[in-house]
């Protein structure tokens, strides 16, 4: 991206802002996971700038920081949540140092205020292809490790069973925790869980 260009995306994102805004949504979140664009710029796996968007850890989360900082203009800082993705290797995503960089974004967003942080807890497998490393290999417990860098609220998702999301939740490790795929082949997941 050249700076023409980081400027035409700044604009989209804050014209998807208004829209959705406009469209009577409560809130927005970026979508900062699972190797797409924030995602990106994150790692530096794939992050090869040598520009102020590449290098060090300040300068690869400028992108993702200057995106919230648009949301928040838009929405207002506790209508806004960013989705991120530590350990996944999905689309060959990788970082050689994810806590230091996890802790440093997460820092910085919590010094925003934002409304939430979702973390994905890492996956071995899905339909039997494996699209992740194993987690222990960085990071054995991405919401365990990052919670005390966020203070706001701190969603967790990915590879969760009912027991294991409600052991963070009474550990304090998160706020709340999320059940997509469940969801997606059970929608009466939530009476089975209160049914056990």
């Amino acid at each position: 991206m050249t700076q023409e260009d980081f400027e035409i995306v700044r604009q989209q994102f804050r014209r998807s802002a208004l829209f959705a805004k406009e469209a009577g949504f409560d809130g927005i979140e970026l979508h900062g996971a699972n190797g797409y664009l924030i995602d990106q710029f994150l790692r530096d796996g794939v992050n090869q700038r040598t520009d102020e968007y590449g290098g060090s850890i300040e300068n690869r989360s400028r992108f993702p920081l200057e995106i919230i900082d648009i949301f928040i203009e838009v929405f207002g800082a506790k209508r806004v949540g960013i989705k991120l993705s530590p350990v996944s290797r999905f689309q060959d995503m990788y970082d050689s140092n994810p806590i230091a960089l996890y802790s440093y974004l997460l820092q910085q967003l919590d010094k925003r205020g934002i409304s939430y942080v979702q973390l994905m807890e890492p996956r071995d497998q899905v339909s039997g292809e494996v699209f992740y490393e194993p987690g222990e290999k960085q990071i054995s417990e991405v919401s365990k490790t990052l919670r005390p860098y966020f203070k706001g609220t701190l969603m967790i998702n990915n590879n969760l069973t009912v027991e294991s999301a409600a052991n963070a939740l009474s550990e304090g490790i998160a706020d709340l925790a999320g059940f997509g795929r469940f969801f997606i082949s059970n929608p009466d997941f939530v009476e089975r869980v209160k049914n056990d």
